[in-house]
């Protein structure tokens, strides 16, 4: 009987777990907001409310971009985000996936990158130089792309 129960409770475990992956990107957005400013996990996950009280623009990445964010978020095994501070270069990003929309920052550092999922409350940390540079030129496009009027 005990056998079973834990048995039980380890299918339990796993099918929670899998349902807190992030699914296929199937859109990403990013908020056209990229103030210098640092964050605590909790002020992150509010300025994704007033973000959209004050009507900031999301400017729509292109499906080529969002398979490969997808390539690099599938590849990194998602560590337990706790409260924290965030650097002062933060990206806020919305997620659809087929299940749902995923409230992210991406965090930039001097040596390190990390996606932030403040939806599900996981972190993907970017080691991959390649990775890395990807992000970072990605960014750029974003922030430098045309807006429409």
């Amino acid at each position: 009987m005990k056998t079973l129960t834990l048995i039980i409770l380890s299918m339990i475990t796993i099918s929670c777990a899998k349902s807190q992956e992030m699914g296929e990107i199937k859109m990403l957005y990013v908020f056209d907001y990229f103030q210098i400013k640092g964050y605590t996990t909790a002020g992150a996950y509010t300025h994704f409310d007033d973000m959209i009280k004050q009507n900031v623009a999301k400017i729509e990445a292109e499906q080529e971009d969002c398979n490969q964010l997808n390539q690099i978020l599938k590849g990194i095994k998602p560590k337990k985000h706790t409260q924290t501070k965030f650097g002062i270069e933060n990206v806020f990003i919305e997620i659809k996936t087929e299940k749902c929309f995923i409230r992210a920052v991406i965090g930039i550092g001097s040596s390190s990158m990390v996606v932030t999922d403040l939806t599900n409350y996981k972190e993907y940390w970017i080691k991959d130089k390649e990775q890395q540079k990807w992000l970072t030129e990605f960014i750029n496009k974003i922030k430098n792309a045309k807006k429409p009027d």
